[in-house]
């Protein structure tokens, strides 16, 4: 047995035997494994840019969780796409593979993003494209709405298709990624052509039509604008995304351009850009709200568009693509990118930030690593996550007072392995249940030879995803958020936000109640010195119940917690619900 297996082997038994493992501002909550045998490159054989295609930074979307389940997609040993979902809190992942669809390059921009339609509980994949024809399917109706009424199998999904529903085929696809809608349609963003000559494409997914809607594509044009550099002028370009995400019903964007000289290269990228919608993607507005954009028109944000640079940076400075940015409901946002702070330099994290009256802000950091990830915190605190010499590592970021300069640590190093992935977490997941859900795959071991000899892979890895609490809120309740069919016996838990000592508990059936309860009020449960909690009688059934945690902190301040949800089984009735101990 060799010495990964090994390491493998022993870090499961120490996982199994300690629920949580905690460090100083860090619980590892679980690790799961998808997969033990994806997919890999080996190095120096006919592989693009890394021997990995899952778990990249302009992936983005691999990984996603609604109503209790949580769902993720890869390409394993075989080279087949797969689906994989499991319910929360479980690691026991569930594995659709799909045999009708081989992946044939060793190219690692090649891969495969997930999302799902709230509005309609449909599941959509997109995979296996750099530049060429898209490679879709989409679920059934309902199947992440009803996730306990189905069974599990391939023929939930439909076949692979060149087009998004009723559009047009789609010819040159890449960097696809999924986001949600607050109005419970699903969002799509990718490039339309190729790099340092592409457009940026977005679409919305109806779940009242349950098709696309027509009327949207280009809203950043590739061909507008003339830039120069040592007296060469590019006339075509790109946007590299860091992200697109909505903070309340505000969709933010932000990217950087790559313009294309005598050839396409990172050393040609500049500028970091900044964008914002109210009506969906619709219409677009700088930093200021003026408008800028529309997308489908001939009216699209372009290199020359005003107030479009919120950040300067020339051509040579290092300056890295497709990273991370975190909104907020205020118009916030923060981003952190690779750069050099002077030509020639090696490049460092920078923490560019828009504060809540839109002024754009710069703090270089004293560390660096691969192109990093943030979440932020609902006290202002953020979390960079990041690849370091084959390491999963996290950072925090604390505001001062006035949230004009963050001082940033590092405070995890995961130890569960070299990694040759980067560092993708799951979105959705932090939103609802304060819980960093990081997807990850171990490094290639020894050469496999694949079909004629063509391609040689990497022998197959394990493929991980590892739960981590992080935040000073309460985060993993169990029920989870928004999980239904839960039995009228339910019992209430939850992992206790770092720091605290105690915790409020609040429930009852409404929302608004829960979420502006005091204690003082009837849907105070009391002061809990454990972070569970059992009724004394079962709940009512086919009911949906509301909750809230705060924790309390060693200083006794109080963290307030969001509001969470779940749905009783139809059983039949026994007496009144909410009897409390």
């Amino acid at each position: 047995m060799n010495g990964p297996k090994i390491r493998y082997l022993l870090t499961v038994l120490v996982l199994l035997a300690l629920p949580w493992v905690k460090a100083a501002d860090v619980m590892k909550l679980q690790v799961s494994v998808v997969d033990s045998n994806a997919l890999t490159f080996a190095k120096g054989h006919k592989t693009r840019f890394s021997t990995h295609v899952n778990g990249r930074t302009h992936q983005q979307t691999p990984i996603v969780t609604h109503k209790g389940f949580q769902y993720t997609t890869y390409f394993n040993g075989n080279r087949h796409l797969c689906v994989a979902r499991r319910e929360l809190p479980s690691n026991d992942w569930k594995i659709i593979e799909f045999e009708d669809h081989v992946f044939k390059s060793s190219d690692s921009h090649n891969t495969a993003v997930i999302g799902i339609c709230e509005g309609d509980g449909t599941i959509h994949l997109a995979f296996d494209h750099h530049a060429d024809v898209l490679k879709y399917r989409v679920s059934e109706l309902g199947i992440a709405n009803n996730p306990k009424d189905v069974e599990w199998s391939a023929t939930l999904f439909g076949p692979v298709a060149d087009r998004l529903g009723s559009l047009a085929r789609i010819d040159r696809f890449t960097y696809p990624r999924f986001f949600n809608a607050p109005n419970g349609n699903l969002m799509l963003s990718y490039r339309y052509f190729t790099s340092g000559n592409g457009d940026s494409m977005i679409h919305e997914y109806n779940a009242e039509t349950h098709d696309w809607t027509p009327g949207m594509g280009r809203f950043i044009a590739r061909d507008i604008g003339e830039y120069e550099r040592d007296g060469e002028i590019s006339a075509y370009r790109c946007a590299y995304m860091n992200n697109l995400t909505y903070a309340g019903k505000r969709l933010h964007a932000s990217w950087v351009w790559r313009d294309r000289f005598k050839k396409t290269s990172f050393t040609n990228q500049h500028d970091v850009c900044y964008a914002y919608s109210d009506d969906d993607g619709r219409t677009w507005k700088n930093s200021k709200g003026s408008t800028i954009g529309e997308t489908g028109t001939d009216r699209v944000i372009h290199l020359d568009s005003s107030g479009l640079v919120v950040v300067p940076v020339e051509t040579g400075y290092n300056l890295s693509n497709q990273n991370g940015h975190y909104a907020y409901p205020d118009g916030s946002l923060h981003m952190v990118v690779l750069q050099s702070k002077k030509k020639g330099e090696r490049s460092s994290f920078h923490h560019h930030w828009r504060d809540r009256k839109g002024k754009w802000k710069t703090q270089p950091l004293k560390f660096s690593g691969g192109r990093a990830k943030i979440l932020g915190d609902r006290d202002g605190s953020l979390f960079l996550f990041y690849e370091h010499k084959d390491e999963f590592r996290i950072a925090k970021g604390t505001p001062n007072s006035k949230a004009t300069k963050w001082k940033w640590r590092q405070v995890l190093t995961e130890d569960h392995g070299e990694i040759g992935s980067e560092a993708v977490v799951d979105f959705t997941r932090w939103e609802k249940e304060r819980v960093i859900s990081a997807y990850m795959q171990e490094l290639p071991g020894e050469l496999l030879s694949y079909g004629d000899g063509e391609m040689i892979d990497g022998k197959p890895t394990p493929l991980w995803v590892i739960d981590y609490q992080v935040s000073a809120y309460a985060a993993n309740p169990q029920p989870s958020a928004d999980a239904e069919q839960i039995p009228v016996n339910a019992r209430l838990k939850w992992v206790p936000g770092i720091g605290s000592k105690a915790h409020h508990l609040y429930v009852g059936t409404s929302a608004a109640q829960v979420a502006k309860a005091k204690k003082t009020s009837r849907e105070f449960i009391g002061q809990l010195d454990e972070p569970e909690f059992s009724f004394t009688k079962a709940l009512r059934p086919a009911s949906t119940f509301y909750w809230r945690v705060d924790e309390v902190m060693e200083n006794n301040t109080v963290r307030r917690g969001q509001v969470w949800k779940f749905i009783t089984e139809d059983s039949p009735p026994e007496k009144d619900s909410l009897n409390r101990e």
